[in-house]
């Protein structure tokens, strides 16, 4: 940004206001702020370039925060919103990675293959699958995706597909060892558990 004063806001990850897990609270009615404004006072303190945006939001998680936002640096336009921070941002940045990669699935395989990620292999998981499952059960095909998540899931998961194909036609491409087809323990080929040594 140089030495304007204000920063300039780069994204704005959309939630699911209705679950107080994924709350956005710069998308909330009336809020509506939008990548390319500027955030130039929080609760009356000017932003000033070289000061940590940080340090402005310290302690204000779950507290209405009154921000100061425009169009341009120089406050033209601008207009105070009331926003409720949230103590961590985890849900909304993964939420957003989950959603370009359903939308890069279905872009590149020309709207034919469903992208479903997973979480972990408990209640989370399985609520996550029947959630994205569902909702493309059209397609041709599915891409399961278990990375970065809590545990093995494709073993069991493959009995609770509503039209489960024969093992010859489940792949699994892993990080580490050989590729896997069918429904066996992943574990018993080779492929440590990422998150383990």
């Amino acid at each position: 940004m140089g030495s304007e004063d204000g920063k300039k806001v780069a994204r704005v990850y959309g939630g699911e206001n209705w679950n107080p897990d994924l709350q956005a609270p710069l998308t909330h009615p009336g809020v509506n702020v939008a990548a390319g404004e500027y955030l130039l006072a929080v609760n009356g303190r000017e932003v000033r370039a070289g000061e940590s945006l940080y340090s402005f939001f310290e302690g204000t998680a779950g507290k209405q925060v009154a921000l100061k936002v425009g169009p341009n640096p120089d406050g033209t336009g601008a207009r105070e919103v009331t926003v409720v921070p949230v103590e961590n941002e985890y849900g909304l940045r993964n939420r957003a990675w989950i959603e370009e990669n359903r939308r890069t699935v279905d872009r590149l395989s020309g709207g034919r293959v469903a992208y479903i990620y997973l979480p972990d292999t408990g209640q989370s998981g399985y609520t996550a699958f029947n959630r994205y499952y569902f909702a493309q059960s059209g397609k041709e095909s599915a891409v399961i995706d278990e990375r970065f998540n809590g545990g093995r899931v494709r073993r069991r998961l493959h009995h609770r597909l509503p039209a489960a194909p024969p093992p010859e036609l489940l792949e699994a491409a892993l990080r580490r060892g050989r590729d896997d087809a069918g429904p066996g323990d992943l574990r018993s080929q080779g492929d440590a558990d990422p998150g383990r040594k």
